[in-house]
């Protein structure tokens, strides 16, 4: 070996070295994404001044951590001036309601303490087929901020989601595509800007991207609400106001676009509110007795985009994976030469991973395509592929090139590349499919060709997994089944060479048929209990509106259908005799209506409401009240309402989703910006 082979090996060696320290340094860091539970104790404090006059009846409404399945939250203490009492609104807010009839001078102040429990949002199961119950179908309303009927939404929405397998990846498809899409802008703080601006300006904080999400959600047919508190930022090192979603697909799930969140939500989010509009923060109102007084509030957790009140007490985390594997086809490469690097997890829940690779650095001797990617998690087998280019190699030199894997999931991994003059270049297989379009749930069939007759394994990397034939004769052959829709890419490669192919996997449209089972005879004022079978005909997910209409009263109900489900509405009888019962479906641009015929004995009359609920083919059903329903409010008068937040107000946002920087081949994953 020649003096500068030498040198250059030492070179690399050192580099090693210096991405070890990297490594070890980071090990004791916090990261956000893998906390599992958390203790916080929160302080909301505020002021409440009058100018220009004295006020009377003061009422401060405060949004406090609520309690649910997921967060306990206990009140320690209250400040002494007012009466205190906890409200909670129709969607599952919390308030503290502060009144004070008469408040000493121009100056009210309040104070509430709080300790919250919180665990991470996980998910492992989701139903195949679902119907969106009457309570999660108002969130699929377009709104003056949330603008999903609007055409550029729905458009943007439609060709985000396409070949969506599942109701989760569709959703997360566009919780991904809304944190690349935004630019983290911190000028936006308070604007809350709406989601037709949001798509023009492509810039904003939290609310941007949350509200962005919510519409483009919406858009797709799936029900989404805004979820409004705290996040713990290690970036900025303390809690700051944010805003994050969730989305009805079974049950409600929990997607932070802004950290690219989603089904695994981590424990350092503390809920305030959740709501079909941006809410939350501190309001008040007062009778005063002069029409110029103005209130003024100001509070804790609304200066800046910080909240000083708050305090991690004690948290868990769990360990990062290393359970899944990373490797290199070809350990040893010649120049202009190429392999594959491949990556394969077996996840048991739903999440969003982001995942980066970074090659070595200081010698332009290796490339990698795109090095990032975003892994939609859903239980099974998940494989990434990544496609690894040398160029031209001096001779008698020898390059170990290490190749890092992060993600703020996974326990980092390195593979070493080996390049040399003397190794010989990767030849070309030869790979041939059966077929270029495959219908969804058929087999594919591919036949790889090698080099070498005597070549004896030959592997196949897919979406879905790796598989491992005997070459005989110089060929090998497979057969699976892909699971995604679209453009599926597949790769193959031996210990002499590689080839790559690629091919659509389409959803033949399917015809709707449906059928009903129902009494044939009810008494006027009784509901009508109907069981709707539907048949799609398709593999892949649907969404179902579904509408029954028992002369001049109807009902409906929503679902995700894959394959087959049943339905059933239950519907009031107001006529009497023979009445028409007409039931419709509509799947996509189909619709298929069927009549029959009730006969309704005559009784006394009745006020109709309707209720809808799914049966899988596992046969487990939820109840949603689908129907007419009643709801009101009351409301004071006051001459004068002052706030800082307000009703609509904008919980503040720390920061932007996860940051990532290389140096050398050491990637770091942060919260914050």
């Amino acid at each position: 070996m020649d003096a500068k082979a030498a040198f250059f090996i030492k070179a690399a060696f050192f580099i090693l070295a210096l991405a070890g320290i990297a490594l070890a340094q980071a090990e004791g860091e916090l990261v956000p994404n893998l906390v599992q539970s958390a203790l916080v104790a929160i302080e909301q404090s505020g002021n409440v001044r009058s100018y220009g006059g004295s006020m009377l009846d003061l009422e401060v409404n405060v949004s406090i951590p609520l309690s649910s399945e997921s967060q306990q939250t206990e009140i320690l203490e209250t400040g002494s001036g007012g009466t205190y009492s906890i409200a909670t609104s129709s969607e599952g807010s919390s308030y503290m309601i502060i009144d004070a009839h008469r408040p000493i001078g121009t100056l009210f102040s309040y104070e509430i303490t709080s300790r919250v429990q919180t665990q991470a949002g996980s998910v492992e199961s989701l139903p195949m087929s679902f119907a969106i119950p009457a309570n999660a179908s108002g969130y699929l309303q377009s709104s003056e901020k949330t603008q999903s009927a609007s055409p550029q939404i729905r458009a943007q929405a439609l060709q985000i989601t396409a070949n969506s397998t599942s109701a989760f990846e569709k959703a997360a498809k566009l919780a991904a595509w809304v944190n690349h899409y935004v630019e983290y802008d911190a000028s936006y703080v308070g604007q809350k800007k709406d989601a037709l601006s949001v798509l023009s300006e492509k810039r904003g904080v939290c609310a941007e991207y949350a509200t962005l999400f919510v519409a483009l959600a919406r858009a797709s047919g799936i029900p989404a609400r805004y979820v409004g508190g705290y996040v713990y930022s290690g970036a900025l090192e303390g809690w700051a106001g944010h805003l994050w979603a969730e989305a009805y697909i079974g049950k409600w799930v929990q997607f932070d676009p802004t950290w690219l969140q989603g089904g695994n939500v981590d424990a350092l989010h503390v809920v305030t509110f959740r709501s079909s509009q941006v809410q939350g923060g501190v309001s008040a109102g007062a009778t005063v007795y002069s029409q110029s007084t103005e209130i003024e509030v100001v509070s804790n957790d609304q200066s800046g985009s910080m909240m000083s009140g708050a305090q991690l007490q004690n948290m868990q985390s769990a360990p990062a994976r290393e359970d899944y594997s990373f490797f290199a086809a070809h350990p040893s490469m010649g120049e202009n030469d190429r392999t594959l690097l491949v990556l394969g997890i077996n996840a048991s829940d739903y999440s969003i991973m982001p995942i980066e690779i970074a090659p070595c650095s200081g010698q332009d001797v290796i490339s990698v395509g795109d090095t990032y990617r975003d892994l939609i998690v859903q239980p099974g087998q998940h494989y990434l592929v990544w496609e690894v280019q040398t160029g031209d190699v001096e001779p008698n030199m020898i390059y170990t090139c290490p190749i890092l894997v992060s993600s703020p999931y996974l326990e980092s991994k390195s593979v070493q590349v080996r390049i040399s003059s003397s190794e010989k270049k990767k030849r070309e297989l030869g790979i041939t499919l059966q077929k270029q379009r495959v219908q969804f749930g058929q087999a594919q069939e591919v036949y790889v060709q090698t080099p070498l007759a005597a070549e004896s394994v030959v592997h196949l990397v897919t979406p879905e997994g790796v598989l491992s034939e005997n070459a005989t004769g110089g060929y090998a052959a497979f057969e699976y089944v892909p699971t995604r829709l679209g453009q599926n890419e597949i790769y193959a490669f031996s210990n002499s060479g590689v080839a790559d192919a690629a091919f659509d996997v389409v959803q033949q449209e399917g015809e709707i048929s449906i059928d009903a089972r129902f009494p044939q005879q009810i008494y006027q004022g009784e509901e009508a209990q109907l069981q709707i079978y539907i048949n799609t005909g398709l593999q892949a997910p649907s969404d179902a509106l579904v509408h029954a209409r028992l002369g001049n009263k109807g009902a409906n109900a929503s679902a995700v259908v894959q394959g087959n489900a049943t339905v059933l509405i239950s519907i009031m009888a107001q006529q009497y005799g023979k009445v028409p019962l007409e039931i419709t479906v509509q799947i996509g641009g189909q619709t298929h209506t069927k009549t029959y015929l009730l006969d309704v004995i005559k009784t006394a009359e009745g006020e109709g409401s309707g209720a809808g609920t799914i049966i899988g083919e596992d046969g487990s059903g939820a109840n949603a009240t689908i129907g007419e329903g009643a709801s009101g409010s009351a409301q004071g008068n006051a001459t004068a309402v002052g706030s800082n937040a307000g009703r609509e107000a904008q919980p503040l946002c720390a920061t932007t989703v996860i940051s990532m920087s290389a140096l050398i081949f050491a990637i770091g994953f942060y919260r914050g910006k």
